[in-house]
């Protein structure tokens, strides 16, 4: 908490040192507890400082950790604690793994006739998505 008010104030002073209180309207963040604490995060603690709100624009990579990490938890229960039991067990087993006879899922009849039809549908899926994040790193 004491460090999260150490970058609250080390940011507003830079704010105020190069004349940019009046025109400061976002705050662009990870999603650490630390800047998104409800009420001592760096965000909070900082929008305090200069007394009024900021539209908050929180990294675009961090909040995706969140939705996967939602789904995991729907799909296999909530962990009790940052060791997931599935990971560790899985990273204890790949030593044992013949990485050199990998063959592909779709390989596998059951796992082709799974995703077979709904096959150029992910690929057009992905396809989209690369040129989207190839279009947004262009951009200005």
């Amino acid at each position: 908490m004491e460090m999260d008010r150490h970058y609250a104030t080390a940011v507003f002073n830079l704010i105020q040192e190069w004349n940019l209180t009046d025109r400061s309207r976002f705050v662009c963040f990870d999603t650490t507890a630390s800047n998104t604490g409800v009420h001592a995060g760096a965000c909070v603690l900082l929008v305090e400082k200069l007394g009024r709100d900021l539209i908050s624009l929180a990294c675009r990579h961090h909040i995706m950790k969140f939705m996967v990490a939602k789904v995991f938890d729907t799909v296999m229960g909530p962990s009790s604690g940052p060791n997931i039991k599935l990971f560790q067990r899985f990273r204890e087993y790949w030593g044992s793994v013949d990485q050199s006879s990998y063959e592909s899922g779709l390989d596998v009849e059951f796992i082709a006739s799974v995703l077979s039809p709904v096959r150029d549908d992910i690929i057009r899926f992905i396809q989209q998505q690369l040129t989207r994040v190839s279009t947004e790193r262009r951009l200005p």
